[in-house]
Parts: structure tokens; C-alpha cells; sequence
């Protein structure tokens, strides 16, 4: 029995065993509960202190660039990188709500921003294990993890939750909950509720089905884990617990939850879509701002038809050595940019990404009609004579310049609608020598080609055959200005984009801007260069003009109709030649099938002819109304001014008396018997050496031995002996002209220049020039002198040593 005393002892021990074990979980019970308080207090604390993040009034959204009927060109990430469309809380599907509280936060109308027990069992469990292994956050928290960023750590965890109770009480909870859908994470660089259903969906949030919702609800949390295209069987397993968990809750019935397991999700690929994407690229060069959907002026459909237009045309030159084009297409109403190509392959490594639309590159002949309208604007008229002979010019450099056509020949006296239609050269630089290369500038400067920065004399009279540089979108809208009748309007890519204040520059007059328009869509006036049937003739009345740069670097061609202007650029960007490739073989096939594409359905209207023109006939020759011995005369557009000023007829074709015996002039004492008057073609003297070089057969100049001329006949044929030039004759500028002053451009630079013709001269002739009777210059061959316009009517006179005079009558305003 002594041996078995103690066994009664052992329960006691036990139950002291027991009762300490139960004070030390009770006490360990208590250590979650204490430091949640203590955290709690804390978070309230920190609360207090934290602020609001500036970006919280407006969610980033990405930038959606439209074509002018609503459809996508590219949508441009936001500041995160990342696809965002905001949307209000009113324009979801019922469905989205209850899906993202049943997967993130189902008491989330009942915490205050923190769900304090499940803090507590989080900073617990992540205590011991010295890690964040447990996480406790509610939407309101992750909308503060969304707001700061940062990684997941205790001291990010602890700031996190004392921004969720300041949001709770700055904002209520529909206020929390949109922010919160408008910035979740949904994988694949897609933030926000919309930007997810648009791009997985290709539907709207408002559209949004039952297991739609829910599937998209399973992302926020770890749209990798569940990311729709790698892992979509996790996505469906957890878009089914969501479902499940609905209808536990009661915010689903049963049915719901079998239609919405069942459902077929249909996710359709990554948005990849970049349409027009030099067109993009310049507007994004020129928006920081933009953000949200934004409607462009481009119309998608002719982009996609001009894309594949210029692909093929390129493709067909690329044995002659050119790989690049660029297009650009105007509306004429309004400016729109309708369709914008900056290459032939935006994706081609080599040069691709250059925007051949904004490059600078030299325009050749391109630029000529707009120095026809400065020369129009001052006095000459499509009817006027230019010379197309030999000439030397002084080049800015101060060499002589002798300019040659593209055709290698001269075609002597030619109207200026002949010659701009068949872009010769030497009259459009003869215009710019006399117009001068300083108001040439800028009237090219008044179209809009600002880049052509450098003073007068670096370009010199080679200015008008395309010695600068332009972009090809500001050439299209120069070109654009002359189809809506002199009116400059700002080049507009968005369709919201509101015009500038007040009236829009007008650059020339609309007579002058419909007689450059007439011309360049006058199909027989360019039949010399261009020949029948070549490409710019087209099915509608289309105004055009083609341009090469020097060695065949640069193909141009530019033109309109009254609704729509295009520009076509055809080259390589790296500078290299093309092989014998002008702008009517190269940029014109181009330019013909842009323009039929543009103009497809609509109708092409003619261009009204503005007040104060009329047709006049005229001496194809002379350009001088025909007189009764021209073997023909065509219509021409004049001013009425220009068409009313007393002027002679035509004095170039002219029936002289011969002496049949001898074929010498007849004098007025000859038997009618032995005189004929055969038709002559009497030539300035400028023409003498061109008319004889082509074999244009000459009036003689010695008069018949038989029945020689008496010192009075010659007043009696009208102007010296029959034949014979006056002995001086102001050139230019006509009389009647008028010319007006531009109040941007300084006195200084708003001259013209005088020239005179004399015949016989000598290198010792001088001749001077007057204005008003006031001595301005003398001048050797050639003979000139330059003046400063000043307002009023003036006369303008040349005067030989032995008083020989010619006058004429010019008005300044």
C-alpha cells in the first residue's frame, strides 16, 4: 500500500497542467485582438496625416484616336502604360457590382475602409512569419495600393490602410467603388471595368453578361494567374467560385448561376490595330493633351484605298530606282486632312517611319503657280508674252545662270498660259527676275511655306523653279488655297478642332486665284509637254501641276478639284536619284488614282468664275487682241481692266508690201501691179535670234532699188519703216497694270523691276528710266531699274541719249 501512495496526486497535476495552458492561450488569444486595437489606432492615427493623390479627380485614361465616322486608328496608352477608359458608375451592367464585391470585398457597404478582424489575423499571421503571407485588404485599400503604388510590404500595407479610411471619409462609397472598377487591373496592360470589356469583349460594361461579369471580376486579383489567353481554365475555375459565392449571398439565384457557369466566353484577340499611323504620329506630335476618344477628320476608308494605291505605284517603280512616296488628301470646305500617308511601309526598317508628308525636300516646278499668281496679282495676264529663248540670269551667288526646259529646246514668245500648263522654265524665271525673288518669297511665305526661311538671296530667281525646301502637306494646302479662291485655311487633323479667330488670310484675289486654277486645268494648253491622253487628264475638270527636283531626286505632283485637293511625293528618302523618273511618270499615275479615289461619290462642280473677268479673243502669237491679219485667234480670260485698256491689235502678223520683181519692201511709189503683201510674222527684237535659230521665215529688211521707200513711209505703216522695231520699248511692266501693296511685307522689299527693250543697242547704250518724269536709274543691256512701289497712278518711261521715248500708265494701291 506505501508503494502506491502518491498515484492520487497525478489528476491534480494535470489539472493544474491544464489550467495553466488555458491562462496562456487565453493570454495568447488576446495578442491578436491587441494588436489589431493597436494597429487599428495606428492606421486612424496615420490617417489623419496622409493626403490625397493629385491624379484622384481624373482617372488616366488611354487616348483613342477616331476616323471622322467613329472608328478606331489607335488607342494610346496612358500614363501607366496601359489601356484605360473611364466610365461612370450608372453606365455598368447590373451584373459588374455584385460580381467585383462577391470576389474582393462582399461587407464592403459595412467596413469603414478597414475590415479590422481580418487586419488582425493578417498582421498575426505575417508577423510570425516575417513576410506578408496573408492579406486583409478591402476595395477601398486596393484603390489606395492603386493610387500610391509600390510593393507589397508591412509599411506599404500599414500606409495603404491609412489612405482607405481617409477615401472613406473624403468620398462615399459609390464615389470609391467607380474609382476603384475605373483603375483594377485586368492583365495585358488594360485598366478599368470598360477598357476590359472593350478589349476582351469588343463590347461596352454597360453590355456586360452575367458570367461575363463575374469573369472579368476574377482579374484585379491576379490577372496573370487568370490572365485570359494563357490561363483560361484558372479563369473559368475562379469565375465559377465567384458565381457560386453570388448565390450564397443572395444576389443570384440558381438558375443565374447554371446559365452563367454554362455560358461560352468568347474572348476575342489583343487589340492590335494601327491605322494611318504617320497621320497618328503627327497629331500625337502635336496633342500632349488629348486623352479619352477623340474624333479625327481622316476618312478611314479612303486611307485604306490610298495605302494600297501607293503600295502598288511604288512597286511598279522600283526598277527605276524609287522606293518612297508619300500622299496627302484636303478637304477644300474645311481643311481636313481626309487621308495621310507618310510612306510606302511604315513597317519597312529601313526608312519607313519617315513622314514624307513633313519632310523637307525640294518641290522643282511644283512651286511655278504660285509664282503666276504673284505675276498675275501684278499686272500680267494669262495672255501676256514671256520669253522662252536663251537667257542668262544673275544667280544669288553672283554667277550667270542660263536655265534650260525639261524638253532641251526653247519655244521663243509664249503666253503665260502656255507657259505655266507646259511648266517651262526660262519664263518662269524671267517672271521671277522682274517680279523679284524678294516678293516671289513672299508670296510663297503668304501660301503658307513658312519653312522657306532664308533671306531673298540665297534662293535668288531659282527660288521659282523649287531652289527651297517644303513639306508636301503645306505644298497640298498652298495648292488647297487656290481651289477655294485665295483663302488660306489651317491645315485641320481633328474634328474638333474649332477655326482660328476671325476670317481666314486671304492670299491673292479670287480673279487671280480661278485664272491659275483655269490654266492648270486647261488640258490643250499643256499638250505641248504633256502630249493626248497622258495622266492628269481625267473624267472631271481637275487643275494640276507636276514638279521634279534636280537629278530626279523629288516627284511632285499637286492638284484639285473644287472639292478636294491631293499632293503625291514620289522619291527616296535617302536622297538617292531615280532613274529618268519625272512628276507626269512618277508622282502623276500616283496623284491620277488618289484623286478618282477621293473623288468617288461626289460630283465635281465647276469653280464660279468671280466678278471682273472677261473673254477676250486674242493672237495666240502676240497674245494681243487679233487683228484682221492673224490666221487665227483663241478666247482668253483677262481682268476687265486689262481687257478695257486701250491697247493695239496684235502688230506680230502683218501684210508687208514686197516688190514681186525682187521681193524687197515696196515703197508707196511702186505700180500696184508689181506689189503683193504676203503675211509676215514680225518678231520683237528680244525673239530675232530664236525666230531665225527655228526657221520662222523674216519680213526683209531692205527695200526694193526699184521703188525704194521714202523717208515718210514708214508713218504711214504706223511705227518706222515697215518691219522695224521702235527704237525703245518699255518691256515691262505693261501699261494698265496694277499692282497693290502688302501691309506685312516692309517698303523696302515691295519693288518690281523695270525693263526696256532696245533696238540696235550697243555696249555703250544707256537708257534711262523715269517715274513721273523723275529720273530712278540708268541702265546698259540688259536694260532695268528697279523701283519701290508707292501708292497712286504713275507713269513709267525709258529714254534713249537721242530722245527716243516709250511711256506707259501704271496704277499702285
Amino acid at each position: 500500500m506505501d508503494a502506491a501512495a502518491p498515484a492520487p496526486r497525478a489528476p491534480a497535476r494535470r489539472r493544474r497542467r491544464a489550467a495553466r495552458f488555458a491562462r496562456l492561450a487565453a493570454a495568447a488569444a488576446c495578442v491578436p485582438l491587441a494588436l489589431a486595437g493597436l494597429a487599428v489606432a495606428a492606421v486612424e492615427i496615420a490617417s489623419r496625416l496622409v493626403e490625397l493623390p493629385p491624379d484622384l479627380d481624373r482617372p488616366a485614361g488611354s487616348l483613342r484616336l477616331l476616323d471622322r465616322k467613329g472608328r478606331l486608328l489607335r488607342e494610346v496608352r496612358s500614363g501607366r502604360e496601359t489601356r484605360a477608359r473611364p466610365v461612370p458608375l450608372d453606365a455598368l451592367s447590373p451584373h459588374v457590382v455584385p460580381a467585383i464585391l462577391a470576389a474582393e470585398d462582399r461587407r464592403f457597404r459595412e467596413h469603414g475602409g478597414v475590415d479590422v478582424l481580418a487586419v488582425g489575423r493578417a498582421v498575426v499571421q505575417n508577423a510570425l512569419s516575417g513576410e506578408v503571407v496573408s492579406g486583409a485588404s478591402t476595395i477601398t485599400m486596393q484603390l489606395a495600393r492603386l493610387l500610391r503604388g509600390g510593393d507589397r510590404t508591412l509599411a506599404n500595407k500599414f500606409l495603404e490602410a491609412a489612405l482607405a479610411r481617409k477615401l472613406e471619409r473624403t468620398f462615399d462609397k459609390r464615389r470609391i467603388l467607380e474609382e476603384y472598377l475605373n483603375r483594377a487591373p485586368y492583365g495585358n496592360q488594360i485598366e478599368g471595368i470598360e477598357a476590359a470589356a472593350w478589349g476582351y469583349f469588343r463590347k461596352s460594361a454597360r453590355d456586360l453578361s452575367l458570367g461575363e461579369a463575374a469573369a472579368l471580376a476574377a482579374l484585379p486579383r491576379s490577372p496573370e494567374l487568370y490572365d485570359p489567353y494563357r490561363r483560361r481554365e484558372n479563369l473559368l475555375a475562379r469565375r465559377d467560385r465567384i458565381l457560386d459565392r453570388m448565390l450564397r449571398f443572395g444576389w443570384i439565384d440558381e438558375a443565374g448561376r447554371r446559365r452563367a457557369q454554362a455560358e461560352r466566353l468568347r474572348i476575342h484577340p489583343p487589340l492590335r490595330r494601327f491605322e494611318a499611323p504617320h497621320f497618328v504620329e503627327a497629331i500625337l506630335a502635336g496633342h500632349r493633351d488629348l486623352a479619352g476618344d477623340v474624333r479625327t477628320t481622316l476618312d478611314l476608308d479612303l486611307q485604306r484605298r490610298v495605302e494600297t494605291i501607293v503600295e502598288r505605284v511604288v512597286a511598279s517603280l522600283r526598277d527605276r530606282g524609287g522606293r518612297d512616296a508619300a500622299v496627302v488628301v484636303l478637304d477644300n470646305a474645311t481643311g481636313d486632312v481626309l487621308a495621310y500617308v507618310g510612306s510606302a511601309d511604315f513597317f519597312d526598317p529601313d526608312a519607313g517611319q519617315v513622314d514624307g508628308a513633313r519632310a523637307l525636300r525640294q518641290p522643282g516646278s511644283a512651286l511655278k503657280p504660285l509664282t503666276y499668281a504673284l505675276a498675275f496679282e501684278s499686272g500680267f495676264t494669262p495672255a501676256s508674252v514671256l520669253p522662252d529663248v536663251p537667257s542668262s540670269f544673275l544667280t544669288a551667288a553672283g554667277d550667270r545662270y542660263e536655265p534650260r526646259n525639261y524638253d532641251g529646246r526653247f519655244h521663243g514668245p509664249v503666253r503665260a498660259r502656255e507657259a505655266l500648263a507646259n511648266s517651262f522654265n526660262v519664263p518662269a524665271i524671267w517672271l521671277a527676275e522682274r517680279l523679284t525673288p524678294q516678293r516671289v518669297l513672299e508670296t510663297y511665305r503668304a501660301f503658307g511655306l513658312t519653312m522657306l526661311d532664308r533671306p531673298a538671296d540665297h534662293y535668288g530667281v531659282a527660288i521659282t523653279l523649287g531652289d527651297g525646301e517644303v513639306t508636301l502637306l503645306a505644298l497640298t494646302n498652298a495648292y488647297a488655297a487656290l481651289a477655294r479662291g485665295g483663302v488660306l485655311f489651317p491645315v485641320r487633323m481633328l474634328a474638333g478642332d474649332p477655326p482660328p479667330p476671325g476670317d481666314p488670310p486671304r492670299v491673292v484675289r479670287p480673279a487671280t486665284a480661278w485664272l491659275v486654277t483655269d490654266v492648270l486645268a486647261d488640258r490643250r494648253a499643256r499638250l505641248a509637254a504633256f502630249g493626248e491622253g497622258n495622266v492628269l487628264e481625267l473624267p472631271f475638270r481637275a487643275a494640276a501641276k507636276t514638279g521634279t527636283s534636280k537629278s530626279y531626286r523629288d516627284n511632285w505632283t499637286v492638284g484639285y478639284t473644287r472639292e478636294v485637293t491631293v499632293g503625291v511625293w514620289v522619291g527616296n528618302f535617302s536622297g538617292e536619284p531615280m532613274g529618268n523618273v519625272s512628276g507626269i511618270t512618277g508622282a502623276g499615275p500616283l496623284f491620277r488614282e488618289v484623286l478618282l479615289a477621293a473623288m468617288e461619290g461626289r460630283k465635281a462642280e465647276p469653280w464660279p468664275r468671280p466678278a471682273g473677268l472677261v473673254e477676250v479673243r486674242v493672237c495666240p502669237l502676240s497674245g494681243l487682241p487679233a487683228g484682221p491679219d492673224c490666221p487665227h485667234a483663241v478666247a482668253e480670260w483677262l481682268p476687265e481692266a486689262a481687257a478695257r485698256a486701250p491697247a493695239e491689235t496684235c502688230t506680230w502678223h502683218r501684210r508687208l508690201p514686197i516688190d514681186r520683181r525682187n521681193g524687197r519692201l515696196a515703197g508707196l511709189d511702186c505700180p500696184e501691179e508689181w506689189v503683193e503683201r504676203p503675211l509676215f510674222e514680225v518678231f520683237p527684237p528680244e525673239f530675232a535670234a530664236w525666230a531665225a535659230d527655228a526657221g520662222r521665215a523674216a519680213p526683209p529688211t531692205g527695200d526694193s532699188p526699184l521703188c525704194p521707200l521714202r523717208p515718210d513711209d514708214g508713218e504711214a505703216e504706223g511705227d518706222g519703216v515697215p518691219g522695224a522695231a521702235r527704237p525703245v520699248t518699255l518691256a515691262w511692266p505693261e501699261d494698265g497694270s496694277r499692282f497693290s501693296l502688302d501691309p506685312d511685307v516692309p517698303p523696302e522689299f515691295q519693288t518690281i523691276a523695270i525693263t526696256a527693250r532696245v533696238r540696235d543697242a550697243t555696249p555703250v547704250t544707256r537708257a534711262t528710266f523715269l517715274v513721273d518724269g523723275r529720273p530712278i536709274g540708268e541702265s546698259a543691256a540688259p536694260f532695268r531699274a528697279t523701283w519701290r512701289l508707292e501708292p497712286g497712278r504713275h507713269e513709267l518711261a525709258v529714254r534713249l541719249p537721242g530722245g527716243a521715248t516709250d511711256r506707259v500708265t501704271v496704277e499702285v494701291r
